[in-house]
């Protein structure tokens, strides 16, 4: 299955070394990352490293763990060029 896994020009496929995990198991993670780090109707965005904190808090329950780490590393390493691609504003 061969699905558009990208988050603005960022492949998903790119951010992980996982060739035989299910792309919804770490899209589950990007997907709750996107959702506290953008402005909602209903409340302001969480910072970035609220947000990191988060799901940190839920890998083993809500993620899977290598997921979240492979997620987390991947964030500290490349954090501002991903997420400007991706069209994130760094603003606090």
């Amino acid at each position: 299955m061969d699905r558009d896994v990208s988050i603005g020009r960022v492949d998903v496929r790119e951010l992980f070394c996982f060739t035989n995990v299910d792309v919804d198991i770490f899209m589950a993670v990007i997907d709750a990352f996107d959702a506290m780090v953008t402005d909602r109707p209903y409340r302001r965005a969480l910072s970035l490293s609220k947000a990191k904190e988060e799901i940190k808090q839920g890998a083993g329950s809500q993620f899977d763990s290598q997921i979240v780490d492979a997620f987390l590393n991947m964030l500290d390493a490349k954090e501002e060029t991903l997420l400007l691609t991706a069209g994130y504003s760094l603003q606090p």
